[in-house]
Formats: structure tokens, C-alpha cells, sequence
């Protein structure tokens, strides 16, 4: 196990490779069916391709375990790994007993004795995160034991982010959605988290599947799972990745490549998380990131997220 001190002051800032590959659709929980094979065939693809984070959770139906089983034989130190607390199925919550077996089920079934990052999932506040005997404290007491690396929170909520920055006692957190070429609501954490040396893992560049490369319109259902239909500006989102689609297949360009590459250039964020639900999904991501577009097309791209709305001053 990794041995850490506990307090944040003392500890070395968490340094994540630029791209990672998130485990919501290995699972077969939210994309659809997946084989066992499948995704461990995508793991190894991914390790194969330099992709050195994985990220997963509990809540992520059998992603855990698929992953636990990939890495069998890997040497541990060749990559980091992250999962979450307070969403197992039947260990909800996020008081100290639920967030210690969860912990242990998710040790196990990654088959490994230690986690570089575990991320605090979607709370519906930071009341009984923050509190005695809550997660956090739950979690600090193992990054002192060496079972934990860094501590983070996953969630959706802004607000909530920048209370975590304003605790001061997380390292990391994990923001999805808000910023993609359709938002960047997130550039809200950017000076804050910079100031205190927090990483900011940005999740989800394509949308859902929105900005994949796609007609977005067959992608609607599956990104309503993660957005709430009443959310503010959601209607606009999905007009705006019609646009985006039209704009992109118009000049030839590679949509997905476009979106993950506007993630991967914003220096704010320590690392990128890109879903697959199998080996050519990875292998498509790969040669995403090696894609290269003139600065023009950037230079256009930033004037049609500008005429969009996609990207507001007041950020």
C-alpha cells in the first residue's frame, strides 16, 4: 500500500495523465448491453494505447469488476485508478460504515489494495459529506492508512463544487457535462481549483454521445439519462449539437475529434475522461487525438460557438 500522511496541507498534488478512459459504459448499465469480453477487450486496448487512468464506479453496474479483471497481470504501478463512494446499489449514503464497505467491495473487485483517487458521488449536498463520522472524514482517515491516494468529488453540481474548493480539503474534482463545445459553465472553478492546486477532471467532451459525430437526435434519449429534460438550456444544447453536426459534416471535419481535442486544449483540466464500450470505440478516440486541424478551423470553430451561444463572455 501507498503510505500518505493525512491533511491536505502536506500532501503532493495528484498529477493525472491528459487522457482517461472512464468506465460508465463498461458495465452495461446506461449505453446498453456489453459482454464481459467486449470490455475487457477495451481496457486492454486502452492500456495498449497509452491510456494510463481509469476511472469507474460502483453505481456503473458491472464496470468494477470487467475493469478488476483487465488489469489482472498489469504491474500496478504502470497505471492509476479511481472509483466512488456514496452510489453502490443496496450501500447508498455517505456516513463512515456505508463508505468503508463500499470501499472494500470496490478494492476487491479491482483487485487491488490501494486507489489513487476515490471520488465522493453525486451527494445531494455536502451536509453529511462534510460532517463527523461522513465520508470525507471516512476517507481521510484512509488516505492515512495508505488505502486511499487523493480525495474528490464527482458531481454534476457547480455549486456544489466550489463549496468542495471552499473546504479546502479535497484534491481533486470531477466535473461532467459543462464544458464541451456546447457549455463551459465549468470555466466558474477554473481559478479557484488552479489557486489551490486541485485537479479538475473534465468528463464527458462528446456530450453523451451528442457530439460524437452523429445525427445528435439519435443520441437525445441516451444523454437524457445523465441531463434532466427541464434542465436550463438543455433544449438549447441539443439545437446546438444539430448545428455543430451541420457545421462539421459540411467542412469534412471529424466532429468527435473537434470536441475532444477543445477539451484536451484547455489547460485547466488535469485530465480528460472519454467513455468506450468497446475496443474500436477506443481505438476511434485514439485517433481522435492524433487528428490535426489548422488554426483556422479552431478560429472558425470558436466564431460558430460564438454565433451558437455556446460560449458565453460572462465566464
Amino acid at each position: 500500500m501507498r503510505q500518505q500522511e493525512k491533511g491536505t496541507a502536506d500532501l503532493p498534488p495528484l498529477h493525472l495523465p491528459r487522457l482517461g478512459l472512464g468506465g460508465a459504459g463498461l458495465g452495461g448499465a446506461h449505453y446498453g448491453e456489453v459482454s464481459q469480453t467486449q470490455a475487457m477487450l477495451a481496457v486492454e486496448r486502452a492500456l495498449a494505447g497509452g491510456l494510463r487512468y481509469l476511472d469507474t464506479s460502483p453505481a456503473y453496474g458491472q464496470s468494477e469488476g470487467r475493469i478488476g479483471r483487465a488489469l489482472r497481470g498489469v504491474p500496478r504501478s504502470s497505471y492509476q485508478l479511481s472509483t466512488k463512494v456514496g452510489t453502490r446499489p443496496g450501500l447508498e449514503g455517505y456516513r463512515a460504515e456505508a463508505v468503508r464497505r463500499s470501499l472494500a467491495h470496490s478494492l476487491e473487485a479491482l483487485n487491488t489494495d490501494y486507489l489513487d483517487l476515490v471520488l465522493v458521488h453525486d451527494p445531494p449536498d455536502l451536509a453529511q459529506v462534510l460532517a463527523p463520522g461522513g465520508a470525507l472524514e471516512t476517507l481521510e482517515d484512509l488516505r492515512a492508512q495508505g488505502t486511499v491516494g487523493a480525495i474528490g468529488l464527482g458531481v454534476r453540481s457547480l455549486a456544489l463544487h466550489r463549496q468542495a474548493l471552499a473546504s479546502g480539503r479535497f484534491q481533486a474534482l470531477l466535473t461532467f457535462l459543462d464544458y464541451t463545445l456546447l457549455r463551459q459553465d465549468a470555466r466558474a472553478l477554473f481559478d479557484e481549483a488552479r489557486r489551490q492546486g486541485v485537479a479538475l477532471i473534465n468528463g464527458s467532451p462528446l456530450a453523451m454521445g451528442l457530439l460524437g459525430g452523429g445525427d445528435p437526435r439519435a443520441h437525445r434519449q441516451t444523454a437524457l439519462h445523465w441531463i434532466a429534460p427541464d434542465e436550463p438550456g438543455w433544449g438549447d444544447d441539443v439545437a446546438r449539437a444539430e448545428v455543430l453536426w451541420r457545421w462539421s459534416r459540411e467542412r469534412q471535419l471529424d466532429l468527435a475529434a473537434l470536441a475532444i481535442q477543445y477539451s484536451l486544449r484547455q489547460p485547466a483540466f488535469a485530465c480528460t475522461l472519454v467513455g468506450a464500450t468497446s475496443a474500436p470505440e477506443v481505438e476511434r478516440t485514439l485517433r481522435a487525438c492524433e487528428e490535426t486541424f489548422a488554426d483556422e478551423v479552431w478560429r472558425e470553430l470558436e466564431v460558430q460557438l460564438r454565433t451558437s451561444g455556446g460560449i458565453h463572455e460572462d465566464h
